[in-house]
C-alpha cells in the first residue's frame, strides 16, 4: 500500500477500501465495503473509523454519526430494518446515554441507555407500554462482532 495519497485496497477475503491512506493507513474519507454488501463510507484517523461516517447494513439497517476508534461514539441515528430509529449518544458501539427510541409503529419512548440496555425513562409517553430492550435484532456494532470493530 502506498504511505500517501488515495489508494484501492482488494483484500483476499473480498472486502475492498477505496479513499485516502497516510503513513500506510487509511486517513481522511474513504468507502470500505465488506464482502457480504454492508458498506462504511467517512472518515478514518490513523486506520481506525473516527469522525463522522455512515454504515449501511445488507440488511436493511444503518447507522449515521460519529465514530471513534472504529466504533460508534458520540451522537448518532440508528435505523432498523423495521423503520424503528434510535436517535442519541452511542459509547463505544453500543446505546449509551440519553436517546429518543421511535418504533416502526411510530411510538416513542425518550430515556437513558447504559451498555445498549434501556434504563431510564425520562419523559411519559402513555402510548408506549412495551420495554424496548425487547428488540434485540440488527443492533448496532458489538463488541463481538469484529467485523464491525477496526
Amino acid at each position: 500500500m502506498p504511505a500517501d495519497g488515495w489508494v484501492t485496497e482488494l483484500h483476499d477475503n473480498g472486502d475492498t477500501y477505496v479513499g485516502e491512506c497516510k503513513d500506510s493507513k487509511r486517513h481522511g474519507q474513504g468507502t470500505y465495503t465488506f464482502r457480504d454488501g454492508d458498506t462504511y463510507i467517512g472518515e478514518y484517523h490513523e486506520g481506525l473509523r473516527s469522525g463522522n461516517g455512515k454504515m449501511i447494513f445488507v440488511k436493511g439497517c444503518s447507522y449515521l454519526g460519529e465514530f471513534k476508534d472504529g466504533k460508534c461514539h458520540g451522537h448518532g441515528v440508528f435505523v432498523f430494518a423495521d423503520g424503528g430509529k434510535y436517535e442519541g449518544q452511542f459509547k463505544d458501539g453500543f446505546r449509551d446515554g440519553e436517546g429518543v427510541f421511535h418504533d416502526a409503529a411510530g411510538r416513542r419512548i425518550s430515556g437513558i441507555w447504559r451498555a445498549d440496555e434501556f434504563v431510564k425513562k425520562v419523559e411519559a409517553d402513555p402510548d408506549r407500554q412495551d420495554d424496548p430492550n425487547q428488540r434485540q435484532t440488527d443492533q448496532p456494532a458489538e463488541a463481538d462482532d469484529q467485523r464491525y470493530v477496526d
